[in-house]
């Protein structure tokens, strides 16, 4: 007999340790980021990867699992990169360093 586990909440609570959620220091950032992971862009995607994962073995997530892994990554990268850009829009002017090559 195995317990029933639920693709959707798989896939929110990896996503939300993925983007380090749990480092966040305020308690409303956190809240209003597991408010929005059911409708994060990608996260349908990782949800799929899980299911299908499932329905392939319930093992699935016994050992090593590169398919949900690379989902997991791809919607990290996408998340992250989201955020950043988001944070420099709201910026009046670029932080960073610009590099001249020497000649």
């Amino acid at each position: 007999m195995h317990t029933t586990i639920s693709a959707a909440t798989m896939a929110q609570v990896l996503a939300y340790f993925a983007l380090n959620s749990s480092l966040i220091l305020n308690d409303a950032e956190r809240q209003a980021l597991m408010a929005d992971l059911p409708t994060a862009p990608g996260i349908d995607a990782l949800m799929a990867t899980i299911q299908s994962e499932l329905a392939r073995s319930v093992d699935a997530f016994a050992q090593a699992n590169t398919a949900p892994t690379q989902a997991l990554a791809t919607f990290a990268d996408a998340t992250y990169g989201s955020a950043q850009m988001l944070a420099a829009s709201d910026r009046p002017h670029a932080l960073g360093i610009v590099i001249t090559p020497a000649t």
